[in-house]
């Protein structure tokens, strides 16, 4: 069974607790060289826009993403998903996450962790559960290498 995650139900201390969120975007063409260095990249940092101005409206898509992100953890396409449910246009979700510094692996930890809290798990299951929240295949390793069941 998939779980979908879309409402807050996480404490904000379990979150803070497992290590907390924003540091760098590991998507794009150098992924592979940010990802290996991901783990030495301090736990936060100030979103930092990337090319042109946010939008007034991408600006509240960054600000809403941050507070999700201080909540509990997303995949990126997970998070950008969320922004969408709660009305924002997918370009301006997209574009708002895609100019935060985010540590898509240490999200993937994370929310491997808190899925390990709720409930029981295989390593394979929940790898596969990482992947359909929309952590890539390499990310959903990581993430689980890094409970108890890595």
């Amino acid at each position: 069974m998939k779980i979908r995650n879309l409402i807050l139900g996480v404490p904000v201390a379990l979150a803070l607790t497992l290590g907390g969120c924003a540091v760098e975007d590991t998507s794009g063409p150098n992924a592979a060289d940010r990802e290996a260095a991901d783990s030495k990249t301090p736990d936060k940092q100030p979103a930092k826009p990337k090319g042109p101005k946010l939008s007034a409206e991408q600006e509240q898509a960054a600000a809403k993403a941050r507070q999700y992100l201080d909540q509990q953890a997303f995949s990126k396409k997970g998070l950008i998903d969320q922004l969408k449910f709660e009305g924002f246009p997918r370009a301006d979700a997209a574009r708002a996450v895609n100019t935060m510094r985010v540590n898509w692996r240490n999200q993937a930890a994370l929310k491997a962790k808190q899925y390990l809290d709720q409930q029981a798990f295989s390593k394979s299951g929940l790898i596969d559960q990482l992947k359909f929240e929309g952590f890539t295949q390499p990310q959903a390793e990581y993430g689980v290498s890094q409970t108890k069941l890595g």
